[in-house]
């Protein structure tokens, strides 16, 4: 049984998709922008900025416990001081030096949407056809999420998008750690035969076109 998402949802799934692609760029550009700065921690006027918002963080006798923030003004006052800008990160994951690039947020995105077509797809599937999907794949098609310890950036990309920008709802409150090494590669190559079917503007999803696009998760070494 053929399954046909009605035109103006698809329309309407890809036009979100295209506003996350802009998003992502554009909002990274700042990112790359400061990175070609990257030998130079701090200057004058940036150390003098932190060493009074310290000096006001006291005088305001601000109690840690009461605020989100847990930074110690007498700890970064030492630290800025003495130029161990490393023990900064030590202390609090705030201020650790590294960012997420705009290609694995692009990536991560990407494969989000890819995910929440599958899954409208399936989900409008007869029951018939998702048993077929199920025993022919490693079913149900549910987005498995980015494994935490090789795919961490992604994995935050996820997370920001989802709880923080308000994207991708239908994936809120899941576990997004796919406990699973390999899975990124595995939805990369996923990725690539469900492009080709997004560009030659397939809408009709049935079972087959399905299973043809999750079987791309086994590597072809094992196939």
């Amino acid at each position: 049984m053929a399954l046909t998402i009605q035109t103006q949802e698809f329309a309407d799934i890809m036009a979100k998709l295209k506003q996350i692609e802009t998003l992502v760029n554009c909002g990274t550009q700042s990112t790359r922008d400061s990175l070609e700065k990257a030998g130079q921690r701090f200057t004058i006027g940036e150390k003098m900025i932190l060493l009074m918002l310290c000096d006001l963080y006291e005088r305001l006798d601000v109690k840690r416990d009461d605020v989100e923030c847990d930074v110690d003004p007498e700890f970064v006052r030492v630290v800025m001081g003495a130029g161990h800008y490393w023990a900064l990160s030590r202390k609090n994951d705030a201020f650790v030096d590294r960012y997420v690039s705009d290609r694995v947020a692009s990536e991560a995105s990407h494969i989000m949407g890819m995910w929440q077509v599958l899954e409208v797809a399936y989900g409008r599937l007869s029951e018939e056809d998702q048993a077929i999907v199920d025993k022919e794949t490693t079913g149900p098609v549910r987005f498995w999420g980015f494994y935490a310890n090789d795919e961490i950036d992604h994995l935050s990309v996820a997370h920001i998008m989802i709880e923080k920008l308000g994207m991708f709802p239908e994936f809120k409150d899941r576990d997004l750690d796919s406990h699973m090494p390999g899975g990124l590669g595995a939805q990369k190559r996923m990725l690539e035969v469900f492009d080709k079917f997004i560009m030659k503007g397939h809408r009709n999803f049935t079972a087959s076109d399905l299973i043809t696009i999750l079987k791309e998760a086994v590597h072809p070494d094992n196939r």
